[in-house]
C-alpha cells in the first residue's frame, strides 16, 4: 500500500463512506473512489463492502489496520520532528519534568529563571521518564528533569543534585526518636507498602534493596508518581 492508499483507507474507516472521506480530506469523491480501487487492485482483495448504505471493512482490511496505524504513527512522528526542526533556536525553551519534580522543583526554578530572562518564552510539561526520553529524541522538548536516569546514546545527561531515598508513613507510625535515625530495611519486613510502578526510574533500585527483606513487604498498591503515593 502506498501512503495515499493508507490515507484514503483511514479516512473511510473513520467516516464510514466515500463521500464523507472526500470531505474530510478536501478532495473529490471520484478521487477517493479511484485511489481505493487502485489500492484494492494492488492488494488483490477488497477492503470494504457496502452494507446498509455504509462501507464495512473486510476481514482482510481489519487484519491490515494495526500495521497501517503503525505507519501513520511513524508519519506523525516525522511531521512532529520536522516542525521541531523548523523552530528558530534562542527564542524559547521547552522543559519537561517528571510529575514529582514538575510540582516541587520546577515552579520556583522557573520563577528565578524568568527574572534573569524576562523576554524568553518558556513551555513546561510533565511526563513520566519514558515519555520524556521519547520527546527529547523527537526534539519536542529541549531539556528534561528526571530521577536516576541510566542514560541513552542519543542524549546528553548531567547530574544536578543528589538526594536520599525516604519512607513516608502516617503521623504516629514512628516515634520521634525513630524519625531522627536511618530506617533499617528490616523494619519494612511484612509491612503494608505502597510500591513504585516498574515504569518509575527508582523502582528497580528499590526492589533490589527489598529483595533481602524477609518476609517481604506486602505491596498491594503500586503507583507511578510519588504525589499519588
Amino acid at each position: 500500500m502506498r501512503l495515499r492508499h493508507i490515507e484514503i483507507f483511514q479516512a473511510i474507516r473513520q467516516t464510514g463512506s466515500i463521500s464523507a472521506a472526500a470531505q474530510l480530506l478536501h478532495v473529490s469523491q471520484p478521487a477517493v473512489t479511484k485511489v481505493l480501487q487502485h489500492a484494492e487492485l494492488q492488494l488483490g482483495f477488497a477492503l470494504f463492502l457496502r452494507v446498509r448504505g455504509k462501507l464495512q471493512p473486510t476481514p482482510e482490511a481489519l487484519a491490515l489496520e494495526r500495521e497501517v496505524e503503525k505507519v501513520t504513527e511513524s508519519l506523525q512522528g516525522v511531521r512532529r520532528l520536522a516542525k521541531s526542526l523548523r523552530r528558530a533556536p534562542g527564542q524559547s525553551v521547552r522543559i519537561g519534568a517528571i510529575p514529582a519534580l514538575a510540582l516541587s522543583l520546577l515552579p520556583p526554578a522557573i520563577l528565578e529563571w524568568k527574572r534573569e530572562y524576562p523576554d524568553m518564552a518558556c513551555e513546561l510539561s510533565s511526563d513520566h521518564s519514558r515519555e520524556l526520553v521519547q520527546k527529547l529524541l523527537m526534539r519536542e522538548i529541549d531539556l528534561a528533569l528526571t530521577l536516576n536516569f541510566s542514560g541513552h546514546p542519543g542524549l546528553t545527561t548531567q547530574v544536578l543534585a543528589n538526594g536520599v531515598l525516604v519512607a513516608l508513613a502516617s503521623k504516629g507510625y514512628w516515634s520521634a526518636a525513630e524519625i531522627n535515625r536511618p530506617l533499617p530495611l528490616s523494619e519494612l519486613a511484612g509491612a503494608p507498602l505502597i510500591g513504585l510502578s516498574s515504569a518509575d526510574p527508582l523502582a528497580t533500585k528499590l526492589d533490589s534493596y527489598l529483595e533481602n527483606v524477609a518476609p517481604p513487604p506486602r505491596v498491594t498498591i503500586s503507583v507511578q508518581t510519588y504525589s499519588l503515593a
